[in-house]
C-alpha cells in the first residue's frame, strides 16, 4: 500500500523481485542445511554423531564443539527443521517500512536491516533493500529464527556485546560458539552465516 508521502512499497518491481529472489535463496540453504543435520542425526552412535557434526568446519566455527551432547544436537537440528517447516507451511507477512526517521520509520533506524516483534510480521528496511542478494537471504533468516522463538545472544563478561547484528558480527558469532557453545545454537546471527556458508558442506 502506499505510505502518507503517496510511495508505494516496490517501486516498480525491483523490490519485489529482490524480496522473492532473497527467499529463494533462503529456503535453499535451509533445505540443504536440514539435509545436513538429518545426515548427522541419523547416525547410529553419539559418537559418530559428534564425528558427523566434527567433520563439517562451517558447523564447528557458528555451532561450536563444546558442550556437544546427543540432546544438542538434536535441539539443533530440530531448530533447522522447525525453519524449513516455516518455509514450507507457514504463511509469511513482510512489511516495507521507507523511512528511517519519524513516525513512519516504526523502529527502522539508518542502520538496521530488519525485525520482528511477536505476533507481527518482519518488517523490512529501507538498508535491508541496499544488500544483495546472500546478505538478504541471511537477514531474512535471521528473522525467522526470532519468529521461531530464539533471541540475540551475549557475549560473556562485563560490557561483553551483544550479538545481533546479521551482517557486522561475524567475528563475533564465531567468538560466541567458542566460548558459548550453547548459546550460539540459539543465536539468530550465528544460524544465519551457518546456512549461508554450509554449502561447503555435503549432506
Amino acid at each position: 500500500r502506499e505510505d502518507k508521502n503517496g510511495k508505494t512499497p516496490f517501486a516498480g518491481t525491483s523490490r519485489e523481485a529482490g524480496l522473492c529472489e532473497s527467499l529463494r535463496i533462503a529456503y535453499r540453504w535451509a533445505q540443504h542445511a536440514k539435509r545436513v543435520f538429518d545426515r548427522i542425526w541419523n547416525q547410529k552412535r553419539t559418537w559418530r554423531k559428534k564425528r558427523a557434526w566434527n567433520r563439517c568446519a562451517v558447523i564447528q566455527q557458528f555451532m561450536g564443539t563444546h558442550r556437544l551432547f546427543r540432546e544438542e544436537i538434536r535441539k539443533t537440528r530440530l531448530r533447522i527443521t522447525r525453519l524449513v517447516d516455516k518455509f514450507r507451511k507457514w504463511y509469511m507477512r513482510f512489511i516495507i517500512v521507507q523511512e528511517t526517521s519519524g513516525s513512519g520509520s516504526w523502529l527502522c533506524k539508518p542502520e538496521r536491516h530488519a525485525y520482528t516483534t511477536p505476533g507481527t510480521g518482519i518488517k523490512l528496511c529501507p538498508d535491508f533493500f541496499a544488500r544483495n542478494a546472500d546478505q538478504r537471504a541471511m537477514i531474512i533468516i535471521h528473522e525467522m529464527v526470532h519468529q521461531l522463538g530464539w533471541s540475540h545472544q551475549r557475549l560473556p563478561g562485563v560490557g561483553g556485546a551483544w550479538v545481533k547484528s546479521q551482517i557486522d558480527q561475524r567475528t563475533d558469532a564465531i567468538t560466541l560458539a567458542q566460548v558459548r557453545p550453547w548459546r550460539a545454537r540459539r543465536s539468530p546471527v550465528n544460524f544465519g552465516w551457518m546456512l549461508m556458508e554450509l554449502r561447503a558442506c555435503s549432506p
